[in-house]
């Protein structure tokens, strides 16, 4: 029985390990979340939603083990964790497009500026979420979440104590722009989405964040000064076209009055969600990290995270060998009856025998016969190889007889492996000149050397006598 707990134990960590089931929890006083859901080639499946209460505030340990024990269906090894907006600082700023180096002197700085936290107890991290245009100046748009070093350090613990690997720590803002479809716009997209005792809000154009702001869910009058505030602003900044605003489980009427004192079109959100807000309102934050596990800032330390990508690599390449070791042996056990089969066939290559299988006759006569007709391919190859050189000889003689001018004639021809020497007579310098022209345009002449030219006389007729040397 043990033995069968830990091969399904090791099922699940490398399942887990590569991320086809994925778990998520999410934590805010008094209530634990989590969403157990499965990918696959494709999409996402949720296999499993569970709540539960935090028994004990200051044993965080206890509380997260008895969740666990009592929602345990399969093996939890390794998870991401979201914690909400209270324990997180999440900012979108806006700099000069600048070098990425030096993004992180510019974050420092910024969240130095703040003067809430020492920079030096800050876990943070951030992201270039957009680009827009400023008095003709391209500006980043910069993600910033930032959270205590020793509450993520507790968090570790926790879950360490409860058996289970933090593999990401992330806000539940940002996740949140994965739940919205169709909404993708060449103009900005103001959404609003209330959750809870927070209003969620962001100015999206085309797959850039240019805003995110996240306010307390207080009254009517707080949300709808607050959207027209943010609307206002955009309009009068100038920088990009504001084309409507989607509202997402908010009252009506709020609505209808952000629509009569800003004139931009305001819609009504749930068309535009990917899920049934009235069977997973209560999950909304884990449905977001859901659709978009990677675009959300991983708040754990660079050296903890190095080390679990680590794990998680070796885990890969440990499955890699595994799969190739099987994939070897089964091959090996396929092929075992063709080695043997090549053995016998090798023996009586060796050795004939009469008693030998059909079949293995069958394959020598076959391979006699191939043998005799390489033998014979080569032996024709050979016969006609032997007329290359004639062949060649006979064309360049023939082209270098067809260059001679009608007033030039030869008196000798000798032929060489690499060149072939002319002598004879021209009646005039022009002549001999287009002789060697044409015969320098043949094809395998590579050039014309001339040895000797002479005055000559024939029956007292004044001629030149040449002697050339044509190099192949």
């Amino acid at each position: 029985m043990n033995l069968l707990k830990w091969v399904t134990r090791i099922i699940y960590l490398l399942l887990e390990y590569l991320d086809i089931i994925e778990i998520v929890f999410y934590i805010k006083h008094p209530q634990i979340k989590m969403v157990i859901f499965l990918n696959y080639l494709f999409g996402k499946k949720i296999i499993q939603v569970s709540e539960g209460q935090i028994i004990d505030p200051l044993r965080m340990e206890f509380s997260l083990e008895r969740f666990v024990e009592k929602n345990e269906k399969i093996p939890i090894l390794i998870s991401s964790l979201i914690l909400p907006q209270e324990n997180i600082v999440n900012k979108v700023i806006t700099v000069p497009d600048i070098d990425k180096r030096k993004l992180r002197n510019i974050v420092v700085s910024y969240l130095e500026g703040m003067g809430i936290f020492d920079i030096n107890s800050l876990s943070f991290n951030y992201k270039i979420v957009g680009r827009v245009q400023q008095k003709g100046k391209t500006m980043l748009k910069i993600f910033i979440s930032a959270i205590k070093q020793s509450l993520i350090t507790d968090y570790i613990s926790i879950f360490k104590s409860a058996g289970i690997t933090l593999k990401s720590v992330t806000s539940s803002t940002i996740s949140l722009v994965s739940l919205f479809k169709d909404i993708e716009s060449s103009n900005a997209v103001v959404t609003v989405f209330s959750k809870g005792e927070e209003i969620f809000i962001a100015v999206i154009q085309g797959k850039n964040i240019i805003r995110l702001e996240v306010v307390e869910n207080i009254d009517k009058s707080v949300i709808q000064r607050y959207v027209i505030g943010v609307v206002t602003e955009i309009v009068k900044e100038r920088t990009i076209f504001l084309e409507k605003v989607i509202f997402f489980n908010v009252d009506y009427e709020i609505i209808e009055n952000v629509f009569e004192s800003t004139n931009i079109i305001c819609l009504s959100g749930e068309p535009f969600f990917k899920y049934d807000l009235s069977k997973y309102s209560n999950i909304i934050d884990i449905l977001g990290f859901v659709e978009n596990p990677k675009f959300p800032l991983n708040l754990l330390p660079t050296k903890y995270t190095n080390s679990i990508n680590l794990d998680i690599f070796l885990v890969k390449a440990s499955l890699c060998l595994i799969t190739l070791s099987i994939f070897g042996g089964i091959f090996m056990l396929l092929s075992h009856s063709d080695i043997e089969k090549q053995r016998i066939i090798n023996e009586n290559l060796s050795f004939p025998s009469e008693n030998a299988p059909e079949e293995i006759k069958r394959y020598i006569t076959v391979m006699d016969t191939k043998k005799q007709i390489d033998f014979y391919s080569e032996e024709i190859t050979k016969f006609y190889d032997k007329f290359k050189d004639v062949k060649k000889s006979s064309s360049v003689l023939y082209d270098i007889f067809s260059s001679i001018d009608n007033k030039t004639w030869l008196k000798e021809v000798k032929f060489f492996p690499e060149s072939v020497n002319i002598k004879g007579y021209s009646l005039n310098s022009e002549s001999l000149n287009a002789t060697m022209k044409n015969i320098s345009s043949i094809e395998n002449v590579k050039k014309v050397i001339v040895n000797s030219l002479t005055d000559y006389k024939i029956n007292g007729k004044d001629v030149i006598k040449f002697d050339l040397e044509i190099e192949l």
